[in-house]
């Protein structure tokens, strides 16, 4: 009874790639799950069929925010797409004409796309439809009592590359709250960054014969989990998805390399709040492998038309000294190597000193990340006293983190020391202060404030001229 009653949380949905009728799928999940909301009002109707336009007017007004919902998230695939100018498409919910009661009742409404006709939803192109059908699952996941857990059989059909890459990106956004499985032959439903996620599929087939038809035999697939990792899975991965190393899937003329995840989600959120355009970053998964994975970038290009410029932006701390080092004295092979250190947010250079990306971050973002992190925990905030310490030249010798770690013990002397260079801490901190920069959080005080900031990015580590004349 207990796994029965718990397992009626959950709704499993799978949607094939192919051999489905794509408008009678949006129809029927319209249908069984937008729709059962608006069953209260229909059941009201008893009056005779004078009354019914009283009710399709009342229907209409109710289904406008489902309107709106399915039409915001249908923009968001196609806002940021060039040649694709989407703002004046809307979807609606198309109310029939009829004289009697049971043609209204019978086929009561029609979801369709107002792209400047009000054709079926079967007219359109098959692209249009599976956007429609991705739209309408998210809608479905932001409003469903239950929660979904979304099978999609290669999402990519019938989508331009752009395309498929936005659609990545918003089922990467609804992982966050719903369960989703894809299975995918397209190179943009994979991020090279971040392959936990992602799992290769290989098949033994076997021949068996029929216990109860002697002498007739099958073929059984046994499909399995390859065991794979690391550099090996992306081989895997390319050679399935016919990826060649002259494709250059991974690499751009213009590239930053970053030692982690953490660098690379401080510098899209800032470029972002900045309004500059990034470049490709990549991320070596640590200081430990940045030179394996230079040498693995410069084997990559080996056969590339192009010379790609990978700028790579290292900590001023003992191991990303050795790194800088290393690649001013090191052949650069088939790509060129231009090392840059991060900068502190003050301006502030010393050669003794260590300093990396959280010092070039706004301190009064950080303290108001480190706050919320502190809140949580249950541990006292910083305040005032605190932020001000840190412009004393008794603190300021130290990186930001090592001077949060001390001052936080120091209001906290009763509880358990937070160690805020700990890689954990590190991405908390980061993903608490990415969202405070993604909400804008002081921007045009700080922007004001802190210049040095947004000409470092913008001027020195994505321009590619400016560190040409450096």
């Amino acid at each position: 009874g207990y796994i029965k009653s718990f397992m009626s949380n959950f709704k499993f949905v799978y949607i094939q790639s192919s051999n489905i009728n794509l408008p009678k799928l949006i129809s029927n999940y319209f249908n069984d799950e937008i729709l059962p909301g608006l069953d209260r009002l229909r059941r009201r109707q008893t009056e005779p069929l004078r009354l019914l336009n009283e009710f399709i007017d009342k229907s209409k007004e109710a289904v406008q925010d489902i309107e709106r919902g399915i039409t915001d998230e249908f923009h968001q695939f196609t806002h940021s797409i060039d040649g694709v100018n989407t703002s004046n498409w809307k979807v609606k919910v198309m109310f029939p004409e009829f004289e009697y009661l049971r043609e209204a009742i019978s086929n009561l409404v029609t979801y369709t796309l107002f792209d400047s006709n009000d054709r079926p939803l079967d007219t359109k192109g098959s692209g249009i439809q599976r956007l429609l059908l991705l739209a309408l699952i998210k809608y479905i996941s932001k409003n469903s009592s239950q929660q979904v857990i979304w099978a999609l059989d290669e999402p990519e059909v019938f989508l331009q590359p752009s395309l498929q890459r936005e659609v990545f990106k918003q089922l990467k956004e609804m992982s966050l709250e719903q369960n989703i499985f894809v299975t995918t032959h397209s190179s943009h439903f994979i991020d090279l960054n971040n392959l936990d996620n992602t799992f290769l599929f290989d098949a033994d087939h076997e021949v068996k014969e029929y216990a109860r038809r002697p002498g007739r035999q099958f073929i059984k697939v046994n499909t399995k989990i390859l065991p794979v990792s690391g550099y090996e899975k992306i081989e895997k991965i390319k050679k399935h998805l016919g990826i060649q190393r002259n494709d250059g899937w991974q690499i751009t003329p213009f590239n930053i390399l970053v030692e982690g995840d953490t660098d690379k989600s401080y510098l899209l959120s800032l470029a972002n709040w900045f309004d500059i355009e990034p470049p490709n970053i990549l991320v070596a998964g640590g200081a430990d492998n940045f030179m394996g994975y230079l040498e693995f970038l410069s084997n990559f290009c080996e056969d590339l038309d192009f010379k790609p410029i990978i700028v790579c932006l290292l900590d001023h701390d003992q191991k990303g000294k050795e790194i800088y080092n290393r690649l001013n004295s090191r052949n650069r092979g088939n790509i060129e190597l231009r090392p840059i250190y991060v900068k502190r947010l003050d301006g502030f250079e010393n050669g003794r000193i260590d300093y990396e990306i959280e010092d070039l971050i706004y301190k009064e973002i950080i303290f108001e990340a480190t706050n919320k992190i502190l809140r949580k925990k249950q541990y006292k905030t910083l305040g005032k006293s605190e932020f001000e310490k840190r412009d004393q030249q008794a603190f300021r010798e130290k990186n930001i983190l090592k001077f949060l770690t001390e001052m936080v013990a120091q209001k906290n002397s009763d509880k358990d020391v937070i160690n805020f260079e700990s890689q954990s801490m590190k991405l908390w901190l980061c993903t608490e202060a990415c969202k405070l920069i993604e909400n804008n959080y002081k921007a045009d005080e700080l922007i004001e404030k802190y210049p040095i900031v947004r000409d470092f990015i913008a001027k020195e580590l994505f321009c590619e001229e400016g560190l040409a004349v450096q």
